[in-house]
């Protein structure tokens, strides 16, 4: 990734969130770390394999104000 980012191509990645494993919830990475090695990342909402267009809203409302 850095060596493609050094060559001038932008580097982007879609970070999945809020999803549980081994009964503990997993949010969101630290900003200032996926600022320093990205161009573009965001948010994506973990649906347990169903899309539930309400859940969506509801935890994207949690990230986008």
């Amino acid at each position: 990734m850095r060596d493609l980012g050094k060559c001038g191509t932008k580097v982007a990645t879609n970070i999945i969130i809020d999803y549980v494993v081994d009964g503990e919830v997993i949010h969101n990475m630290n900003e200032d770390w996926l600022n320093e090695h990205f161009d573009y990342w965001s948010w994506n909402p973990y649906f347990d394999g169903n899309w539930d267009y309400q859940k969506a809203e509801e935890r994207f409302k949690k990230y986008i104000k």
